[in-house]
This record gives structure tokens, sequence and C-alpha cells, in this order.
């Protein structure tokens, strides 16, 4: 019997760190699991989800950028599609003065900036006044960020600080911006349900003459 008692402790010294392994496995897994569910709905790992909302808006995803201007805040009922698949939205003051920012697919040029049109280039930035309008365009390669205002209530400067402040927005960014509608897998939205039609006929009015015509 003696002779089998190494084999034997060997044996329970085996069993015993492949439990402790098992089980240190476990406690990582466990960690892992836990760490991935620190991610939440809307953050910056949902892009499946802000891309299905910038197509039920119309909006190529990569179309849609924000201001980081101190004092500024996007007006909600101004955000949405622009042209064909572009994006916008104004930004506001509390005095009231607004900035639009557009993003859309364009090419900058120079063509139509004769007198009294005034351009100029700024380093990537392209400056444009013409009348009471004036603009800050960035080319982005197929597509053009421009932060446009009227001269009156935002000078040169402020324009140009948003347009430098203009990036794309996240995924997060995409589903606060833009509302949750109908159709969000690519389909039309659903018509509006109405209370006010009888359940047959089409509800149009009744024109036949009366008693005695």
């Amino acid at each position: 019997m003696t002779e089998h008692l190494p084999a034997a402790r060997t044996l329970v010294a085996t069993a015993r760190r492949l439990r402790f392994r098992e089980a240190a496995g476990a406690v990582l897994a466990v960690v892992a699991l836990a760490a991935c569910g620190t991610e939440v709905p809307g953050g910056s790992g949902d892009g499946a989800g802000a891309d299905a909302r910038a197509r039920a808006h119309g909006v190529t995803r990569d179309f849609v950028y924000v201001l980081r201007l101190p004092g500024h805040r996007v007006v909600p009922q101004s955000v949405g599609v622009t042209g064909g698949d572009g994006y916008g939205a104004v930004y506001s003051d509390q005095r009231g003065a607004t900035l639009q920012l557009s993003v859309d697919r364009a090419v900058f040029t120079t063509a139509d900036c004769a007198a009294p049109v005034v351009c100029e280039e700024e380093g990537k930035l392209r400056y444009r006044r013409t009348g009471e309008q004036h603009a800050y365009a960035l080319p982005e390669g197929g597509h053009v960020v421009t932060i446009s205002a009227p001269t009156e209530t935002v000078d040169r400067a402020l324009l140009r600080r948003a347009a430098e402040s203009a990036r794309p927005a996240s995924d997060a960014e995409v589903l606060d911006l833009l509302p949750a509608i109908g159709g969000e897998g690519g389909g039309p939205d659903p018509a509006p349900e109405r209370g006010d039609l009888p359940p047959h006929g089409d509800g149009a009015p009744n024109n036949r003459p009366g008693v005695g015509g």
C-alpha cells in the first residue's frame, strides 16, 4: 500500500490545481461580462442604432455634425434633412441670434466669388460674404460643412469659432439629436391615425338634396 502513496498524492495535487484554474477562469469570465455590461444603449457602441435613426430621417449618417460653441444650443425643431441626404440644424444663443449648420454633398468653388461677393481662404476654412449673410465652409472630401449667419447678429470671429468647433457627431449624439420615428428599418412611416372619420366610407360630406329639393 505504501508504494502507491506518492502517486495518490500527485493525483490529489493535480486535481487541486485544475480546480483552482477553473475557479480563476470563472472569475475572469464574470469580470469580463460585467465590463461589457457597462455599455448602455445609445452609447458610443450603438452604431447600428445611429445608422438606422439617420436613415429614417433621410440623412446620411456621416453628415451629422455638432457644434461646441459656449452659450449656444441646438434648436430641436430645426434638426433634420437638407437637400438630398444632407443634415442641418440651427444653433441659438440667449439673445436669439442664430447660426445655421448644414452638411451636404458639394464641392467648394470660387466661381461665384466675383464682387460684390467676398471670398477668402483661411487654412482649411473658406470664408464667404454676400450682402447681409456670411459663412464659413469646411470642405471634407465629398461633403462640405457650412456655418452661416446674418452679419448683423453674428460677427466673423464668432462664426469662425463655430466652424472650428464643428465635428462629426458620436452615435449617442445622433440618437439624441434625431428623434425616433417610425420606419427606422428603412420603410415608410405609418400614416397617422385619425379619429374624425367614420368606420365606413371615405367620410365625404353628404350633398344629396333633401325632401322637397
